[in-house]
């Protein structure tokens, strides 16, 4: 009987020690495992910081690269500039309005904008009105007449014209580019002109531009769009650009 009752004890012992070693092994292999899923979580973390500060710094490179190439456009535009690009005999185009081969032109417009037809062409008119009647430019020299170039225009004013800076403006949905120069001379009429450029597209050769001694006050002003043209300018093409 003792001797069973030793046997069942020891086998009690046994099996203890057989469970004691089981679970001391699964809480190995539970803490291994918590320790391999913590170092995949970390890596992936440590990755997705890598990766977010690669993308960061590539972004910062591009938008660098960017500012960069806007930078060296803009100085390559204007180191381009020159007055010479407008040089030639222009006529203001104002001076062509009250033509009577013209005024048809009115009507369409009145049409076209839904308002009378007086009310178009004072509008018009006002939009194009310029102080002189024709331009003669020449080199970085402008020289203003009261006539056209080819009808004997008399000087009424010159200046010699630097190119100082490009000014970028929306009108309505469209941006326009003003090229601005001022005058380098004391005794010229205006201290600044500011020329859009010519669009060798069209076939009406033509500019657009401002003039004045207040630069913000010319740049702001709106609906005046002084327009010069190639002497060659033809009524057809004068009503055409009227009622665009």
């Amino acid at each position: 009987m003792k001797n069973k009752n030793r046997l069942v004890i020891a086998s009690v012992l046994s099996l203890g020690l057989v469970f004691s070693a089981c679970g001391n092994d699964q809480a190995k292999e539970d803490k291994a495992s918590e320790d391999t899923s913590q170092q995949v979580e970390e890596s992936k973390d440590n990755s997705a910081e890598n990766d977010d500060a690669n993308k960061t710094d590539d972004e910062s490179t591009k938008t660098d690269d960017n500012k960069a190439e806007e930078k060296e456009e803009s100085e390559e535009s204007d180191d381009d500039v020159s007055l010479s690009d407008w040089d030639g005999k222009w006529n203001s185009m104002y001076e062509y309005l009250e033509d009577d081969d013209i005024q048809p032109a009115y009507a369409t417009l009145a049409e076209k904008d839904g308002v009378e037809e007086s009310k178009a062409k004072d509008d018009y008119l006002e939009k194009r009105k310029t102080d002189f009647a024709g331009l003669v430019v020449d080199g970085d020299k402008i020289t203003f007449l009261d006539n056209f170039p080819d009808k004997d225009g008399k000087t009424i004013g010159e200046g010699t014209y630097e190119f100082s800076k490009t000014e970028n403006q929306m009108v309505g949905e469209h941006k326009i580019t003003w090229n601005i120069f001022e005058a380098t001379n004391d005794d010229a009429p205006y201290k600044y002109m500011i020329l859009m450029a010519i669009n060798p597209d069209e076939d009406l050769v033509h500019f657009h531009f401002r003039y004045g001694d207040d630069l913000d006050e010319i740049l702001n002003k709106e609906g005046w769009f002084p327009t010069v043209v190639s002497p060659e300018t033809t009524n057809e093409q004068l009503i055409e650009e009227i009622t665009e």
